[in-house]
Formats: structure tokens, sequence, C-alpha cells
């Protein structure tokens, strides 16, 4: 951000000295109160977090004095984006490849490539690959550092860091960082693609954290203002399927993911595997085990990878096929967030490997310390099996501890669906009832049951007009998986 000192004149036209700080972006009209006293040739515009705020106090800036100092910056922005252009080949290759979604062999391109024989804005576009393609984590703050003066890149910089961060589920940070991003700069900064994007990564956020309804409602924006960008509006529909889904609207789910679908078949986009695991789920948790694994199978068309494996094992076991299970299992590998402990404890329960199940928990989720960086929805279903494990062993005591363990991160995380179903599928086990009723209690879950579903029952008929479908509601409770 460039920073200028400049007078504000108060309501009262009292002047003070204020430094402010603002970014010049090309190529966009000005809508600052004062444009048209710009004596300059060209579109450009001027974004400030800050001059917003002086105008919403009823105050204003020093209008002659803030020209004289801005105009020429004004004019050398204006005089660079002529001068920006890709003209080294391996660069142009590598912007090529990543739009192809040919990662690997782009790295490769890019470590070819000689940075110091670069331009000045080639090398802009060079660091932003090199984060691009490269370890964000590491690289993160070094890049914030380097476009601190270009605000477009740097926007590109922490759009493309908190969806990174999601995907990985992260729990917090990318909450922390779009937080930081609002109170850093101004929306009008983005145009209508871009400001599609920041909702829609902030949709995906409050999705990760299990918050439909402020999820769907930045998913809304977000579908509003894309414009020409088809793949961003397939990924809108994505996340907003899986929105559905975990409310349990299966059809109306179902609808929006075929939207993404065809949007991302029809251009080849390499997020079809995405889609396509993502119906699997719907038909998943709405009981069609047989519709689930035909899509699982698809996405392994496409690629091969942990995620798809467990979901394959997955829904092997609940149909009963062990021995293919594992074979999927086997391919699949130990995970940060704990989802592959989770689908082996199911393996093991389904194969009555109960004593397997315990070492885990000793190694794995006895300790704090272990469970804490794992996912809430991990820990949730292993202390749901645990419980189930310790009732057939006739261990009350255990089978208790371990239920209110389950409810406890499931309730963390927003998880109440979950927590009602095993709430009633333990109950249902059990001929004494009333201790297990007293853990319940305990976490008031009927009352957040029913704050939950007064909430989310309409959410079906609210936003039928925004993700084109039909509305149905027809759905088979009895039936429903919510592993």
């Amino acid at each position: 951000m460039k920073k200028i000192k400049t007078k504000m004149i108060a309501f009262n036209d009292k002047k003070s000295d204020i430094e402010v700080e603002f970014e010049v972006v090309v190529g966009k009209k000005c809508e600052i109160p004062f444009c048209d006293k710009f004596d300059i040739k060209g579109d450009f515009n001027i974004i400030s977090k800050q001059i917003d705020e002086i105008y919403k106090m009823n105050a204003k800036l020093d209008e002659n004095d803030f020209i004289q100092k801005v105009t020429p910056i004004i004019k050398e922005e204006l005089s660079k984006l002529k001068k920006a252009e890709i003209k080294n080949q391996k660069l142009k290759r590598v912007k090529e490849l990543i739009n192809e979604y040919k990662l690997k062999e782009a790295t490769k391109m890019l470590k070819k490539i000689d940075f110091d024989s670069l331009s000045d804005f080639e090398k802009g576009e060079y660091k932003y690959y090199e984060f691009s393609l490269g370890n964000k984590d590491e690289l993160f703050s070094q890049m914030k550092e380097y476009f601190k003066n270009d605000i477009e890149k740097l926007t590109k910089i922490y759009f493309d860091y908190i969806k990174y961060l999601e995907d990985k589920r992260e729990e917090r940070k990318p909450y922390q960082l779009i937080k930081e991003f609002e109170e850093k700069f101004s929306l009008n900064l983005l145009n209508r693609d871009e400001l599609s994007y920041f909702y829609y990564i902030k949709g995906r956020n409050y999705y990760y954290r299990g918050e439909y309804l402020l999820a769907l409602s930045n998913l809304k924006k977000a579908k509003e203002n894309v414009k020409n960008n088809d793949r961003l509006l397939a990924s809108i529909y994505n996340t907003t399927a899986n929105s559905f889904s975990d409310n349990l609207f299966f059809d109306e789910a179902l609808q929006i993911a075929k939207n993404a679908l065809k949007i991302r078949k029809e251009f080849n986009f390499p997020e079809i595997a995405d889609t396509l695991s993502l119906i699997g789920g719907i038909y998943f948790k709405s009981g069609d085990l047989k519709n689930a694994l035909k899509f699982y199978k698809k996405v392994l068309e496409y690629r091969q990878d942990d995620r798809i494996y467990n979901y394959l094992a997955k829904t092997l076991i609940l149909q009963g096929d062990l021995t293919q299970a594992k074979q999927y299992l086997d391919k699949s590998h130990i995970d940060k967030a704990g989802f592959y402990f989770w689908i082996k404890t199911l393996y093991f329960y389904y194969s009555k490997q109960y004593d397997k199940i315990e070492k885990l928990y000793l190694k794995e989720f006895y300790c704090p310390c272990n469970r804490d960086i794992k996912d809430k929805f991990v820990i949730g279903w292993f202390f749901y099996i645990m419980s189930l494990v310790a009732i057939e062993n006739k261990k009350l005591k255990k089978a208790k501890k371990y239920f209110s363990l389950s409810l406890e991160y499931f309730i963390k995380d927003n998880y109440i669906l979950e927590a009602d179903f095993v709430r009633r599928d333990i109950l249902h086990n059990l001929k004494n009832k009333k201790p297990f009723k007293k853990v319940v209690n305990s976490f008031d879950l009927d009352s957040l049951f029913d704050e939950y579903m007064l909430k989310h029952k309409t959410i079906s008929d609210d936003y039928k007009d925004v993700f084109d479908y039909k509305v149905k509601n027809n759905v088979q409770f009895d039936k429903i998986i919510l592993f």
C-alpha cells in the first residue's frame, strides 16, 4: 500500500494532518467523490479503506492537496501498465501449464528461468507462480512482504492461501486471514469476479466451520457477483451442494452438484473429479451405497488419492465387502486430520477386531495432545465406535465415557446432526438408557437439535431462485448415513 501525508477536513471545516494509505488500480473507473478533478488520461481508481471511513464520518479530504500528491503516482502506474507483458517464453509456458493444471511440469519449467533476466513485471509474475506452485505455508509471509506495494498480487496471495488452508481443513487460520483481509483492504478493490471469489472462499470457510447459514449467505453473494467465469461458478455450485447435503437436502444437493458437473465437463475443468466425489458423497449420505460406489469409482478415472481410497473403503465396509475395502484402505496413508484412522476403525469394528481398536485408541486418541491435532468429526465418530464396542462387551461405565466424548467433540464443532445420530443409535443399543440420557441432558442436546432444525429447515425454499434447483424434500431418514 502506498502512503501520503495530506489533510482531512472535519464537518466543522477544521483541518487536521493525516497519513492516508491507498492503492492505485489501473483499468477501473474512478469512484472517489472528486474523480472529475484529476486531469489524467486513462482509467484508474484509488482504493482505500481509510478514505471510505473518512467519508462515512461526514469528513472529507483536502482535495487539492491530495490530487497534487497522488497525480504523479497515478501517472507512474499507468505507464507501468504499458510495459505489463510477459515476453519470456518459459514464463509464458509456466502460465499455460498452470492453466492446464499441469503443476509438476509448470514447477520444472519455472526452475529453468533466470530470474535476474526478467523485467520488473515478469519478476512479479514469477514470484506469484513460485507461491502458487510452492510451499504456501513457508512462502506466505515472504510473499506478503514482496507484494506489499502490488495490491492485485497481494489479493491473489491472500485468496490462494486461504483456499489452500481450507482444502487442508485448517480450523482457525482461514477465518483469521479472511478477517485480516477485510480489516486491511476495501472490498471496492475487487472486480466482480474477485468479489465473487472472496465470498466463495468466505462461504467455504463457514461451511468447514459448520456454520451453514452463513456459508449459504456468502455463497449466494458469490453466485450473484460471478461474471463470465464458469470455473468459479462451478466451484460455487460445488460448495453449495455440500452445504445442502450436510443439511439432509439430498435431492436439491444432487441437482446443484449436477449443475457443477455439467459446467466442468463442458470445459473439461480438472475439478471434474471433485464433483464426481461430491455426488458419490450425496448418494452415500442418503443411503444409496450402490450409486455412491459407482461415482466414487468414476473418480479413479481422473485421480487416485487417499481421500477417494478412504471413501471407497468406507462404502465397501458398509456394503459388507471387507476384502475389497481393505485393498483400498491399504492404498491410503495416515493424514494429519485423522480420516485414515477413522476408516480403519470402521473396518476393525465391522471385522470385529476390537483389540485393534483399543490399540489405536491408546496410540492415537487416548492423549488429548494427540486428539487436539485431529478433526473433531473424526474424533466424534471414533468415540462413537468405542462406545458401541464397550456396550457389546458390557462395559457400560466406559461406554458412557466414550459416548460423552463423542457428543462433546461433535457439539464443539457444530456437528449437531451427527451428535443427534449418535445419541439415537447408542440409546437404541441399550436396555438401561437412564445413565446415558443424563449425558445427553448435560449437553442440552434436545434444545440444540430443535434450534438447529428450526434455523435450517427453510434452506431449500430460501435459495431455490439462486442455485437453480427444484424443491423436493422427500428425505428417507431411516436410510441416512452421516459417517
